[in-house]
């Protein structure tokens, strides 16, 4: 009998530690849901991110077109003679209107 209780207290602490084993496999598995929610949220937040700086760099290129359109029609009045008063206020003109168009893509951004 002295064995059959010494069996008896051996299954019952292996019957403790599968109970512990189960109760930890069971928060690693919650904690994999947790993992599993967090990466994906750091995905979604490394998309946008990366969208963001595509639009960010589309809009750098735009600027950087208008500024070429801008330095070229400076040149443009640089070579040019101008005949009179009117054609130059016209020239201006045209070319702050480039210009404010530049602010406004930069700021559109």
């Amino acid at each position: 009998m002295n064995e059959a209780c010494k069996d008896c207290i051996q299954v019952k602490n292996l019957e403790d530690k599968i109970r512990a084993l189960w109760h930890t496999v069971n928060e690693i598995k919650s904690q994999n849901i947790v993992f599993e929610k967090r990466i994906t949220d750091l995905e979604r937040a490394s998309d946008v991110t990366e969208e963001k700086f595509d639009r960010i760099f589309t809009a750098i290129g735009s600027i950087e077109k208008n500024i070429e359109k801008i330095a070229n029609c400076i040149e443009n009045i640089q070579n040019k003679d101008a005949k009179t008063y009117s054609n130059l206020k016209y020239e201006i003109i045209k070319y702050i209107v480039l210009a404010a168009t530049a602010v406004v893509v930069a700021k559109i951004i």
